[in-house]
């Protein structure tokens, strides 16, 4: 404490040294704090939206799902000379798009700053529809969806590059009655 306080009645002009690298170091944390606060918003605000596509998407299956349990095919299969599976993944990432107001560009969704560089992108979005199987006294219907979010960062507010966060996000229905 008395040295801070010898340094702060100190007249000779050392300080300013001393401030800018204070200075210096206390951007460079802000920054970083402000950097993460932006990559956790954008990628809680894509996982919600995908969850909720993925969400819809079940509900979509749910009638045929339920169906099938009630005739005890246990899952969404019908009859047409052979069992076949009758589920839709739906368009989870045209429902993630028109949400967030992304385009599609370069086999991915975009976002775009007002100057045309790249806020976020979400890429390889795979979905997987677990269907139970024929007869097996299981009504458990799941969809999965796996992406890859592509955030760009910046450090004192000059982009230094783009990390990649691969994210899954999964909902299920079980019919129960």
């Amino acid at each position: 404490m008395n040295f801070l306080k010898a340094l702060l009645k100190d007249k000779k002009g050392f300080i300013t040294i001393q401030t800018a690298g204070m200075l210096f170091i206390m951007s460079f944390l802000f920054s970083f704090i402000y950097q993460y606060g932006f990559v956790s918003v954008i990628a809680s605000g894509t996982r919600n939206t995908v969850r909720n596509a993925v969400i819809q998407a079940v509900n979509a299956n749910a009638y045929n799902v339920f169906n099938g349990f009630t005739e005890e095919n246990s899952g969404a299969y019908e009859e047409d000379n052979v069992w076949s599976p009758v589920t839709d993944s739906g368009d989870i990432g045209d429902n993630v798009a028109s949400f967030l107001g992304l385009s599609y560009s370069n086999g991915g969704f975009t976002k775009a700053d007002s100057d045309g560089t790249l806020e976020y992108s979400i890429t390889d979005l795979q979905e997987s529809i677990s269907n139970p199987p024929l007869a097996a006294n299981s009504s458990n219907l799941s969809i999965s969806a796996s992406y890859v979010l592509n955030i760009r960062v910046a450090f004192l507010l000059i982009p230094a590059t783009v990390i990649n966060i691969p994210q899954t996000v999964s909902a299920g229905y079980e019919a129960k009655f």
